[in-house]
């Protein structure tokens, strides 16, 4: 009976390092392309302003005042950090702490966060779940709290919430943004900080 166990123990041990190894070599792949630029999309000011006029709204952290805050959309791109980003995403997670020194030391004075749910069914369920939270305790709103973490999303499905998140989706297609995560640093689009 030991040796059973033994060797259950053994392959599950073997399949959780072959589902990491084959992650970290997507995750590597995915980061290669994007650092080469070749998917990155392009869009004018103009373009964006337009794309970004179609939002309901959209949370994000004012960096004089230290605290989130939410717009009905975004618009003169020339001080501001985008972010589009997964809460399944890895890079995503690590990223998150870089935002607000990276914007302090390049004058941008805003961090606007688009919901880019890609990864999957978790992804959309936490999104929704940031969206639910930032619409009605935004004094509480904390993103860091969201990323890759083994609990489940606890949301309440409000229609105002299915709705901002929609716009959220339809604009990430409408752009061509396919990759998480990815920025407009002052009103262009780069795969790097």
């Amino acid at each position: 009976m030991q040796s059973f166990f033994d060797r259950a123990a053994i392959v599950a041990v073997s399949a959780t390092i072959s589902i990491i190894i084959s992650v970290l070599v997507l995750d590597l792949r995915y980061k290669s392309l994007l650092q080469s630029g070749a998917k990155l999309p392009n869009a004018s000011a103009a373009e964006l302003e337009k794309s970004f006029s179609k939002l309901k709204l959209i949370v994000y952290f004012d960096v004089s005042q230290n605290k989130y805050k939410t717009a009905e959309s975004v618009n003169d791109f020339t001080n501001k950090l985008i972010v589009f980003s997964d809460f399944n995403c890895p890079y995503c997670a690590t990223a998150q702490g870089l935002y607000e020194d990276y914007a302090r030391s390049n004058n941008i004075e805003y961090i606007y966060y688009v919901e880019t749910p890609i990864l999957g069914p978790k992804s959309e369920a936490t999104s929704l779940e940031s969206v639910n939270d930032y619409i009605f305790d935004l004094g509480n709103y904390d993103r860091t709290k969201y990323f890759i973490s083994n609990r489940e999303p606890d949301i309440e499905d409000t229609d105002e919430a299915i709705e901002i998140l929609s716009r959220h989706k339809a604009l990430i297609r409408e752009l061509g943004v396919n990759a998480t995560p990815t920025y407009i640093i002052k009103g262009k689009f780069s795969a790097n900080l």
